[in-house]
């Protein structure tokens, strides 16, 4: 898992999604797979993923 990065994640109102993660699903963990999700969005979704500059 890429430790470093950060997400900014807004879904808005009327956005559904559906997340699992490696805990829910051990057998994600053998491909390398920490979460999985699948989004349904609508306006106001909003997702920003970054890697802050290194100290």
């Amino acid at each position: 898992m890429h430790l470093d990065l950060r997400e900014t994640h807004m879904i808005g109102k009327r956005t559904r999604e559906q997340i699992v993660s490696s805990k829910q699903v051990p057998e994600m963990t053998g491909h390398g797979i920490e979460l999985a999700g699948i989004s349904e969005a609508r306006r106001g979704f909003f997702l920003r993923v970054t890697r802050p500059p290194s100290l």
